[in-house]
């Protein structure tokens, strides 16, 4: 059995193919990702697919063969499953279009009294906290954290798909859904000096110490 690409001139081009058994029964799963890429670039190429049954040398109709088309039982026709990946951000629509102008002024203005996520810088003295017995050197550093909201359309601060969706959903009804959480999208580590357990003062690399960027998650 083969599944082939329909050509604009009318021929047919082999994609994939295997061996199936007359007895067989169930799904049959093959790599069409050649033909998505083609339509992807070129889309008035795509003619359609066509599978091609063939026994001792012999073509035969896929229907003969026991195959289901779309006209057949709908929980076995054939589907296609695409698997994509995007670094673009889902929403890809302008507020003013989606986003109705009274739920978007109300975000406007609580995006001017709160502010937008951002990171701010924040010094962290080790003496306050108690770690001064503990922690020879730095006697503190700038840690910065993240706040402010995450209310689309987002400015500055990164995002997911998930979260801009989220955000837009809650404009429309702030009950069915929390506003998503500014908090740190990149973090680095920094040198500490200081006494182990045994009392043995020691020089270590901690990770995820400094935020560097924020992120609505």
């Amino acid at each position: 059995m083969s599944v082939h690409l329909i050509l604009p001139e009318g021929g047919i081009q082999l994609i994939d193919k295997r061996d199936v058994h007359a007895w067989e029964s169930g799904w049959q799963t093959f790599n069409v990702t050649a033909a998505i890429k083609l339509w992807a670039r070129f889309p008035l190429t795509n003619h359609g697919l066509k599978i091609v049954v063939h026994h001792a040398h012999e073509e035969l109709s896929p229907h003969s063969f026991g195959l289901v088309g779309t006209r057949g039982n709908l929980e076995k026709r054939p589907y296609l499953v695409g698997f994509v990946t995007t670094t673009r951000v889902f929403p890809t629509f302008t507020p003013e279009l989606v986003v109705p102008p009274r739920e978007r002024r109300a975000a406007q203005e609580k995006r001017k009294s709160t502010g937008k996520c951002k990171l701010n810088k924040f010094y962290v003295d080790f003496k306050a906290v108690g770690l001064h017995n503990t922690i020879i050197a730095p006697p503190g550093y700038d840690m910065f954290f993240c706040q402010g909201l995450c209310i689309y359309p987002f400015d500055s601060a990164e995002t997911t798909n998930h979260a801009a969706l989220q955000s837009l959903y809650n404009l429309f009804d702030s009950t069915a859904a929390p506003e998503p959480c500014c908090v740190p999208g990149n973090l680095e580590s920094i040198n500490l000096l200081f006494f182990d357990n045994d009392g043995n003062i020691v020089l270590k690399d901690h990770p995820k110490m400094v935020a560097t960027s924020c992120v609505c998650l």
